[in-house]
């Protein structure tokens, strides 16, 4: 099943959107080669190799999974309809958050790759 058929508004898919557009650019300190911002310093590493190996991703939007709304970091439409997780944080209520997103995308049966700090130095190699 594609990702595009099951969200394919996934850049439109809320009412709210300029809303959520106004609180996520707040958050967006890092620049991509791409032109974009993103959130953290990992989650521009990432974007970055994306880009150079020319894979197109929609990053952190807002989609409704079986009645949940979550924000996927990187969804990958092109690539075998691949998330792309970066765990960036070791703390409690983030690994919460971040274990119910993994739940959710699991019993949806969507594809997720994570990815944390240690995986860096090899990043390109994992990533195509």
């Amino acid at each position: 099943m594609s990702l595009l058929s099951i969200f394919p508004n996934v850049t439109n898919s809320v009412s709210k959107r300029e809303e959520f557009n106004k609180e996520i650019e707040k958050n967006l300190k890092f620049m991509t080669k791409a032109g974009h911002g993103v959130q953290s310093e990992g989650e521009k590493i990432i974007a970055d190799r994306l880009y150079e190996c020319g894979i197109n991703y929609i990053y952190d939007s807002l989609i409704e999974v079986n009645g949940e709304w979550i924000r996927p970091d990187f969804i990958l439409p092109g690539l075998n309809d691949l998330i792309i997780e970066y765990k960036g944080m070791d703390e409690f209520e983030y690994n919460q958050k971040f274990e119910r997103k993994l739940m959710i995308l699991a019993v949806a049966g969507i594809r997720v790759m994570v990815l944390s700090e240690k995986d860096f130095g090899r990043v390109k190699e994992i990533i195509v």
